[in-house]
């Protein structure tokens, strides 16, 4: 319900790293430090959205840093 959340910003912090074939192998959160309800709504949907995106061909670390505003 919407008077149990806090409003403000919501940072969500990503370590990813791909493999050979550019396949996600591996999601590292970072931030938030806590796994409240909201915050792993938030953590779900960057999931789910760099689930669809593509990588080049070769093992990497890459960071995404999102900031949601909650009102």
């Amino acid at each position: 319900k919407k008077h149990q959340y806090t409003s403000g910003w919501w940072n969500v912090y990503i370590q990813i790293r791909t493999d050979n074939s550019g396949n996600v192998t591996r999601f590292d959160v970072l931030r938030p430090e806590t796994d409240g309800a909201l915050e792993r709504i938030f953590v779900e949907q960057v999931k789910r959205e760099v689930s669809r995106w593509t990588f080049d061909p070769t093992p990497a670390e890459i960071i995404v840093d999102v900031r949601f505003h909650v009102e």
